[in-house]
């Protein structure tokens, strides 16, 4: 169902997308370097990182997308990260991105309430307001990144700030964050999002483009095998 739905139904549109054109607007998505530096400083200061997927294909492709990732990492790096499924804790029934399932992650991790650790979804959380909030307030010093593919609903997208990244095709900036925020994020009130008006990608494509290039960037990171595994991502 999730193929056809996202490849066969879609056929006549993807045989018209322009790949290079593709390639160039995935490192347009608002807060591209952003993300890409907050992941590499965290890596590199050997702080928490907690990655939340979402469970269904995309969300298993995601997960397939990190773990290769986490192989190009040197062992020292790699055991700071953990890969993790969202899940329903303590009747919390929201999908994805919850404040139950970090307290979670965070008791059987033995992390503190005030460590500095970063949670990055993918393929969840654009529409998790109400947990997001509740997270950046319980832990203070801690980081949220946001990627994912879904479309910003009303009253539930995320609010970005000084805790907060979002990562997302279908989130533009521009019409969400304030003036001095988005002079900030080097972000142009007046940007065009047509492409992506259009067009979308998967989640663990989303994921992808910003690992992809963190490992292109890094001469310290020796790249292995997801450059195979992000070309195979529809």
């Amino acid at each position: 169902n999730y193929a056809k739905r996202v490849i066969l139904d879609n056929q006549d549109k993807i045989n018209l997308i322009d790949y290079l054109s593709l390639d160039r607007e995935k490192h347009n998505i608002d807060n591209f370097e952003l993300t890409k530096n907050t992941i590499m400083e965290y890596i590199n200061e050997n702080k928490k990182i907690v990655f939340i997927t979402d469970y269904d294909n995309d969300g298993s492709l995601s997960q397939t997308v990190i773990n290769q990732f986490l192989k190009t990492l040197p062992e020292d790096k790699r055991k700071n990260v953990l890969v993790e499924y969202a899940r329903e804790v303590n009747g919390n029934k929201s999908r994805g991105l919850t404040v139950d399932l970090v307290d979670d992650i965070q008791r059987l991790n033995s992390m503190n309430q005030d460590d500095d650790f970063l949670v990055i979804t993918t393929d969840n959380g654009i529409n998790s307001r109400e947990d997001q909030l509740k997270i950046n307030e319980k832990y203070k010093n801690s980081k949220l990144i946001i990627t994912d593919h879904h479309d910003p609903e009303e009253g539930m997208y995320i609010l970005e700030n000084k805790q907060t990244i979002v990562f997302n095709p279908k989130y533009h900036a521009a019409y969400f964050l304030s003036d001095e925020m988005l002079k900030e994020r080097k972000i142009k009130k007046n940007k065009d999002y047509s492409f992506w008006k259009e067009y979308n990608i998967s989640g663990a494509n989303t994921i992808a483009v910003v690992l992809k290039k963190i490992i292109e960037e890094n001469n310290n990171i020796e790249e292995m095998s997801l450059e195979e595994q992000v070309e195979k991502i529809p």
